[in-house]
């Protein structure tokens, strides 16, 4: 079986999708104070407070707010002090950590976490290698096409959660379930039938659409069970 590879269009659902999520995730500009430690990270006030007490504690040092522009990291940063989410660009290592974390644990949808999280991985390397690229070696080559195919493998379920969830959403506008808890005792419960629905389209895709009108004609347990 191929490979499956998101199209262009696939592509800008997703990147709308985490964009969406990340855009409510509260977050500011990495700071770092000058002449002291500057692998810690702060957030502005937090930095600003940071300076005068070591200024308190020597007068003489040459500390200073310093940072507030965009910078390359191998994870996310957090402020050392109060922990607040503060802002860089995940470097190649970074985002093949967050794909890791995704491959192993999931991908939440709801999670505007998650979705800021793999915001970043996109925009850090993209959906496929730099085009003219030269690679070093075989093996530096072989590394890259294999984070792309596991960006994929991780993506995948993900579009189809929303696929299946923006479906029901729609036709909920315009259809009256009958026999079906009520729209918002499924939103609740969502996870449950979402996973069911994805998991039916990439595994049974003839039973996908049995199952879809099934649910439209308020037949919800009827279809669960059969």
């Amino acid at each position: 079986m191929a490979k499956w590879i998101p199209s262009e269009s696939e592509r800008e659902k997703l990147e709308q999708f985490f964009a969406d999520g990340a855009i409510l995730v509260p977050s500011e500009a990495e700071y770092w104070v000058h002449d002291a430690d500057e692998g810690l990270s702060y957030c502005h006030d937090c930095c600003e407070k940071e300076v005068k007490r070591l200024l308190k504690k020597n007068p003489d040092g040459e500390y200073c707010v310093d940072g507030g522009w965009g910078t390359d990291g191998d994870s996310t940063p957090f402020c050392e002090t109060c922990g607040k989410l503060l802002e860089n660009t995940l470097t190649d290592y970074g985002c093949e950590a967050e794909l890791d974390h995704f491959t192993m644990y999931g991908f939440d949808i709801e999670s505007n976490d998650d979705r800021r999280a793999m915001s970043q991985v996109i925009s850090g390397r993209e959906w496929e290698p730099f085009a003219g690229h030269v690679y070093r070696d075989d093996y530096e080559k072989k590394s890259d096409l294999e984070y792309y195919e596991q960006l994929y493998a991780v993506c995948k379920p993900i579009l189809g959660q929303r696929m299946a969830a923006d479906f029901i959403l729609q036709r909920s506008e315009v259809i009256e379930p009958v026999d079906m808890p009520a729209w918002g005792q499924v939103y609740c419960n969502g996870g449950l039938m979402l996973h069911w629905l994805w998991e039916t389209y990439y595994q049974e895709p003839m039973c996908f659409t049995f199952k879809i009108v099934g649910i439209l004609k308020g037949k919800w347990s009827e279809v669960r069970n059969g």
